[in-house]
């Protein structure tokens, strides 16, 4: 057999897969205490993987630029006219008709979005050329503003991308790093130029991310190989780096049998996957953006989502989350109880790897006592068991409520995640008109499928 490392670099956690002389190895590190290259090298050099070891590895570090807003500083080309499109084509997240409807602040501001002067029309025929003096002048503009990174987007360039070639060439020239919307091959303009605009925006810093890790990996002779949309395999291709967003769930995809639907429990997620539909696009916050993925839903109950009385004086599951920093209250820093708090009450949070480390040996009685208060002037007065009770079944019906409008009845949904073999059993007794299975690989399930990914 092959020897294989899967490496899956989260949020929060990292964990790590191996098959290196027909042993299996695991292991997963807290981010907050150490960085991703130690981890790796700490694993690596325990491990001594031979050279001819196959490494494949999916990140959330798409997610985290975007997340955080750390992206490149970055321009925007788009044809003369248009420069209003990228933002007036966000959604909208008013319920209601607004003279001025909320939308999220976008990557690229629009002081960063320049129309040039060409044309291509529809059928592909190039109508005007862009222009050099015009181009000249972008440059010195540019120079200004301190920016390096250029996204393109032209009207029609996926039927005749020579405009975008001619001012991409100019300025890759100069040094810039330029991303096209030709690449795509996507009709719909705006999905493109949001394509080309997110593969600019994250290149930067996904592109030093990779070469922090670059030294661990020379050190030991191994040749890294990231995860993109398609399940493949690919180790410098800036045009792929946001796809990669997506390279977790492709491998997931490939893990698990492709007819089989996923409810993926992790700490830092819970998410369906829909392994039969392939979209062509995402359904981003800034709109769509051409990308193909695998159908996921975000499920309505989070790890780390937030418990809080309401007006009504009834307890609920706000929107927000705590993420892992501060994290939940059972790692000793945060003082809001939230859904992990609630399994780790239950003594259901001890065996999770890497977790009992961080779990403060007074925090099953901080959690209760900030409960404890919360139902002061409620109906929960005085009531603390029945509280938590009441709060783990509704996170439990939500979640089997949005499972059943996903999933149709009869149909096969594997359990997998490192928090599934602990609420496995609650799901199953809620939901009889589905075919549940636990995942046995569950616990390390990112990293083995990373690793499996072309076995």
């Amino acid at each position: 057999m092959q020897n294989r490392i899967g490496i899956h670099i989260g949020m929060s956690f990292l964990e790590i897969a191996a098959r290196v002389n027909d042993e299996e190895h695991f292991r997963r590190y807290f981010l907050a205490e150490i960085s991703e290259s130690d981890a790796i090298d700490q694993f690596l050099s325990e491990l001594k993987p031979p050279a001819d070891t196959h490494l494949h590895i999916s990140t959330k570090w798409t997610e985290r630029i975007v997340e955080k807003r750390i992206g490149a500083q970055m321009a925007m080309f788009v044809t003369e006219g248009f420069q209003n499109w990228p933002q007036l084509r966000q959604p909208a997240f008013n319920k209601r008709v607004l003279r001025q409807p909320y939308r999220n602040e976008a990557v690229i501001p629009s002081d960063y979005i320049f129309g040039i002067s060409e044309r291509t029309d529809a059928s592909g025929k190039i109508d005007k050329s862009a222009n050099i003096e015009e181009l000249e002048f972008l440059h010195s503009k540019l120079q200004l503003m301190n920016i390096k990174t250029i996204s393109i987007g032209f009207l029609h360039s996926h039927k005749n991308p020579e405009n975008e070639q001619q001012v991409a060439k100019y300025f890759k020239e100069l040094g810039y790093e330029v991303l096209c919307s030709h690449m795509q091959k996507e009709a719909n303009e705006v999905s493109r130029w949001w394509r080309s605009a997110m593969d600019g925006y994250v290149y930067e810093l996904f592109h030093e991310y990779r070469a922090n890790l670059k030294p661990v990996f020379e050190k030991y002779n191994l040749q890294p190989h990231y995860i993109d949309n398609h399940s493949e395999l690919f180790t410098e291709n800036k045009t792929r780096y946001f796809a990669s967003r997506f390279g977790r769930a492709a491998s997931l995809k490939d893990y698990h049998n492709e007819s089989q639907h996923i409810l993926y429990l992790g700490l830092e997620e819970f998410t369906y996957i829909n392994p039969q539909l392939i979209l062509d696009q995402f359904e981003s916050e800034f709109g769509p953006i051409a990308v193909s993925n695998v159908q996921q839903q975000k499920m309505g109950i989070q790890p780390t989502q937030i418990i809080s009385p309401c007006d009504w004086k009834i307890f609920q599951f706000e929107k927000r989350e705590l993420g892992f920093e501060p994290g939940p209250m059972l790692m000793g820093k945060s003082v809001t109880p939230c859904f992990l708090d609630l399994l780790f009450v239950n003594g259901q949070m001890d065996s999770i790897s890497s977790l009992e480390k961080q779990i403060r040996p007074n925090s099953k009685s901080r959690i209760l006592e900030s409960m404890y208060t919360y139902t002061k002037d409620t109906e929960f007065e005085g009531k603390l068991d029945d509280l938590v009770n009441q709060m783990r079944e509704t996170a439990y019906k939500k979640l089997c409520i949005q499972l059943g409008k996903l999933v149709q009845s009869k149909e096969k949904i594997i359990v997998s995640g490192p928090l599934a073999k602990m609420m496995y059993p609650e799901i199953k007794s809620k939901i009889k008109s589905f075919q549940l299975e636990l995942d046995k690989d569950s616990d390390f399930i990112d990293s083995l499928a990373a690793r499996e990914l072309g076995a």
